[in-house]
């Protein structure tokens, strides 16, 4: 958690196994429930600039479990280097507020500028 601006940062590569995803899922959503406690806005930066295309079943438990994670009003910012890895993530990600992106500055002003609108509007 980058305490500074209230993004959760996530960085993965490679192949994912499904145990660790599963407790990687399990250690987000801690983080995501602390959060809320606090009466913040989830936002969540996924850097996966490093990783490969994942297998079929990987994509689906990601899909499954960011169901699990995310509310409507949750934003997740996710980083990819690749157009495959992009699509299929878009795939993966059912979350009506996510974007990719291929610039992590990018991805930090789309978090942080929503952030900064929402607390404006309230």
């Amino acid at each position: 958690m980058d305490s500074a601006n209230g993004v959760i940062r996530t960085v993965a590569s490679g192949l994912w196994e499904r145990e660790k995803l599963l407790i990687h899922f399990s250690r987000i959503r801690r983080m995501i429930e602390q959060v809320r406690a606090r009466g913040e806005q989830v936002l969540v930066l996924r850097d996966l600039r490093n990783a490969e295309t994942q297998p079929p079943e990987i994509a689906q438990l990601v899909n499954i479990e960011g169901r699990r994670c995310f509310a409507d009003a949750d934003r997740l910012a996710v980083l990819t280097s690749s157009s495959l890895l992009k699509m299929q993530m878009k795939r993966a990600v059912s979350h009506s507020r996510a974007a990719f992106f291929l610039s992590p500055n990018a991805a930090m002003t789309w978090l942080t500028a929503y952030r900064q609108d929402h607390l404006i509007a309230n």
